[in-house]
């Protein structure tokens, strides 16, 4: 499989809306349904930009991009085509959420941020189904899912935590930037769950019939110095410039390893039988 960086692309951008989405209903129950309306809209709306540019990259992936509609006609029996049908259904529900968000955000944290989590959550696992191949034994075990999943809550904390600093960029000290604070410690929760999936998922894995390198150690030690920084930047840093700077690291190492770590799943595909 030589051409996975369009696949790599869909798959993260994907699977970071799906994380972010979670990340904002955990903060709702966190805060007793109380989410700032600004970032709530902001969200939601870079989720679905996310998800458009991964089905952009997916369908630049295909030599006949036409062929897509056809795929979705195998519903009812295609892992590929029920991904295709699942990941559209969430954009619609994204984008039908911004403009809820940007109407009446105070009831878009009841039932309706809710089904957008459990949309995102069957993305995830059309996905995961996708690639549980009985044919290419590297990535049909456990690994799979554990991984896609800890690199939503990585990178959908990440996400999240990044428009929390463009929203308390723009907006003054007061309710709203107390809720940031307790959204901050939500999404590093999220963002540690996802490490420790990604750590089950290497202990799952079969014995590799090719070697991973270097690459095999600096995605860990790169995803861990992420979080240091994170932590050090939430609870530790005062200034916020400083801050900004820690969480920039913080996000660029993170990045980096989601990025070594899904370009070497893709390396790793060896089909087996027929």
């Amino acid at each position: 499989m030589p051409n996975h960086g369009s696949l790599v692309i869909f798959t993260l951008m994907v699977q970071s809306a799906v994380g972010s989405i979670w990340c904002l209903q955990i903060a709702c129950f966190w805060n007793g349904g109380r989410v700032d309306a600004a970032h709530l809209e902001f969200q939601i709306l870079v989720a679905l930009g996310l998800v458009l540019t991964g089905l952009a990259a997916a369908m630049a992936h295909l030599g006949r991009p036409a062929g897509s509609l056809q795929a979705v006609k195998n519903f009812k029996s295609s892992w590929l085509s029920r991904e295709i049908f699942s990941v559209n259904l969430f954009a619609g529900l994204l984008a039908v959420m911004a403009l809820w968000a940007h109407i009446d955000p105070a009831t878009l944290t009841g039932w309706q941020l809710l089904v957008g989590s459990l949309a995102g959550g069957a993305v995830l696992y059309a996905m995961t189904r996708v690639y549980r191949l009985r044919t290419v034994p590297t990535w049909n075990h456990a690994g799979t899912p554990l991984a896609f999943g800890g690199s939503a809550l990585q990178l959908g904390g990440l996400l999240c935590m990044l428009v929390s600093e463009i929203i308390t960029l723009l907006q003054t000290a007061g309710p709203a930037a107390r809720g940031q604070a307790d959204l901050r410690i939500v999404v590093l929760i999220a963002v540690l769950a996802g490490f420790i999936l990604k750590i089950l998922a290497c202990r799952a894995k079969p014995s590799e019939p090719i070697s991973a390198g270097p690459f095999k150690t600096r995605q860990p030690v790169l995803q861990a110095l992420g979080i240091a920084l994170w932590a050090i930047a939430v609870f530790g840093a005062g200034n916020p410039v400083f801050q900004s700077l820690l969480l920039f690291l913080a996000a660029v190492c993170l990045v980096s390893g989601e990025i070594i770590h899904r370009a070497q799943f893709y390396i790793s595909y060896q089909r087996v039988g027929l």
